[in-house]
Parts: C-alpha cells; structure tokens; sequence
C-alpha cells in the first residue's frame, strides 16, 4: 500500500468518527469534493496546505497522521547509519 492510500484510509477513518460526509469535509477545508474524494478514492497527492485544512477539519494533526503512517515501516525515510 502506497503512503497516499495509507493517507487516505486514516482520513477516511477520522470522517467516518466524527460522522461527517465527504462534501461536508470539502465545504470546511476550502477543496472541492471532486478534490477530496480523488485523495481518498485514488490515493491522489495533494498540497501540504489543502492537507492541513482537511487534517484540522477533522481534528486530527499532521504529526499524527505521519505516527499513524509508520513511514519507518513503509520504507518512506530512514536515518542513516552514521547518523545520530
């Protein structure tokens, strides 16, 4: 699973706990829904600053959703040996 799908699954998860439909998430993070549902559906990227909103619109931080990504676990960054 890519880190955009991971994305997707953990918003997709924290609408559905606050119980709010995806065109409202839309109207509140200032994106389409056409926007919003390629995120979710498709794994489609988007900008940091329309995650942001999406993120605060479901009360959930970025740095959360990174903890939740396991990104170590993905392959997505490592430390290297060296490095301390």
């Amino acid at each position: 699973m890519t880190i955009n799908h991971e994305f997707a699954r953990i918003l997709e998860n924290a609408r559905t706990a606050k119980k709010l439909t995806q065109k409202q998430v839309a109207d509140f993070a200032d994106t389409s829904v056409r926007q919003y549902q390629n995120i979710i559906n498709n794994g489609a990227d988007t900008t940091l600053s329309t995650a942001m909103r999406i993120a605060a619109v479901l009360d959930i931080s970025l740095d959360e959703m990174v903890e939740q990504l396991k990104p170590d676990e993905m392959g997505i960054y490592r430390k290297p040996h060296n490095c301390k």
